[in-house]
């Protein structure tokens, strides 16, 4: 989940199964409190309606593992999905922050118009497009479910929107097709920084579970 409105569309969901008493999903936590009746609906029922809602619940499964070991891991795999995704996009995004400073704070010309032989905007354009296929990708996933199945908008449409529409822009006005500035730096500094953003939160998240874990057990 990446808002509140994510919560919100997992409670709906769940609330509309049959045999659901009452749902709360809490958004800090990634987790839901679910009053269900047993004869009525099955957790695998309710699995499959946030699923149906665009998310990935934490199945339990037959390795062992108990319900909070099977939390742990799920969230210990984001953190690094998303540390794998943030440092991706920065090795990438590194060049494009220093064509910006040349450009707005020595005021263009002390780099070369052409970088191998390859105009300086095509550079731009090699360097943010896997951002937004590998960064962007998630959050396009999320906005579609959001629009789509759920008709209803939350963070990542706008983080889509805004980046997709720096990027288009940009390639329009280097086809020349359009007169104008190219913003490639921006379309992939919002991917990075907000992929940043999701990697502390789920970091902090993580240390937040593990000290109730051990303020529980003690």
């Amino acid at each position: 989940m990446t808002c509140s409105n994510c919560a919100d569309t997992n409670e709906t969901a769940l609330e509309d199964v049959p045999g659901v008493i009452s749902a709360e999903v809490n958004y800090a936590t990634d987790e839901a409190n679910v009053e269900y009746n047993p004869a009525e609906v099955s957790r695998e029922q309710l699995y499959d309606a946030i699923e149906s809602a665009g998310y990935s619940p934490v199945r339990e499964d037959d390795s062992g593992e108990s319900e909070q070991d099977s939390r742990d891991t799920a969230r210990n795999e984001e953190i690094r999905r998303q540390l794998r995704l943030t440092l991706f996009g920065a090795a990438l995004s590194i060049p494009l922050i220093a064509f910006m400073v040349e450009k707005l704070v020595l005021g263009g010309g002390a780099l070369p118009e052409t970088i191998l032989g390859v105009e300086f905007g095509w550079v731009e354009f090699l360097l943010a497009t896997p951002v937004q296929i590998v960064l962007g990708r998630p959050f396009y996933e999320n906005a579609y479910k959001a629009l789509i199945k759920n008709r209803m908008a939350n963070m990542d449409v706008l983080i889509a929107l805004g980046s997709s529409t720096a990027y288009l822009y940009s390639v329009v006005v280097l086809l020349g097709l359009l007169a104008g500035s190219l913003y490639f730096d921006t379309a992939a500094l919002i991917l990075v920084f907000i992929t940043l953003g999701n990697y502390l939160e789920a970091r902090s998240k993580g240390q937040a579970g593990e000290a109730l874990q051990q303020e529980w057990s003690a």
